[in-house]
């Protein structure tokens, strides 16, 4: 009878300690899923602007697109993640940055800072209903151009606004921003 209830108390603290844990061991790699046409820009060294006063002005832009390998110590393996970052350099001396991340499954980060001063630090999963600050929005006209898909990023009220607003488009990246209060649009 002691041996049965033994058992049977181990195998009730067996079950409850293995529901309550989170699923750690992760099987398979971490994948963009589509989202890699929001930054299609592999390649390429610059982007091309026109700002208010109609100056056409190019942009250095670095594009790092990766799939870099994980070890997971408490699982004893391994995973792959992928993401991409652009980071568009808004003066000479690239110490203006504007930072977009994609990564997986489904998610954009954005930074855009002045010498080492962030100005704006946004996030959201592209499935995410919109924030303050983050709008995901539809046929939206920037610069004379209609884009189906857009999101508008926009710095927190009361932030030093070196850059006060970013849009990024599907298939197209960075389309627009504003930065110490001239706007730019892509050429």
């Amino acid at each position: 009878m002691k041996l049965s209830h033994s058992i049977l108390l181990l195998l009730s603290i067996f079950l409850l300690t293995t529901s309550f844990q989170c699923d750690k061991c992760h099987e398979g790699d971490f994948k963009l899923k589509g989202t890699r046409v929001w930054l299609p820009l592999k390649g390429q060294t610059q982007m091309t602007f026109i700002d208010e006063l109609g100056s056409v002005l190019n942009f250095k832009i670095k594009v790092i697109d990766t799939l870099q390998t994980y070890n997971n110590n408490e699982c004893s393996s391994q995973f792959r993640s992928e993401s991409i970052v652009l980071t568009l350099y808004l003066n000479s001396t690239q110490t203006d940055s504007i930072w977009v991340q994609l990564g997986p499954p489904m998610s954009v980060s954005l930074h855009a800072s002045s010498t080492d001063t962030l100005y704006m630090s946004s996030g959201r999963f592209f499935n995410s209903p919109p924030s303050n600050v983050v709008i995901p929005l539809s046929n939206y006209k920037v610069g004379g151009k209609l884009y189906n898909e857009v999101i508008l990023f926009k710095a927190n009220e009361g932030n030093n606004k070196s850059t006060d607003s970013i849009v990024l488009a599907k298939d197209f990246g960075v389309v627009a921003f504003k930065y110490k209060s001239r706007n730019y649009t892509r050429n």
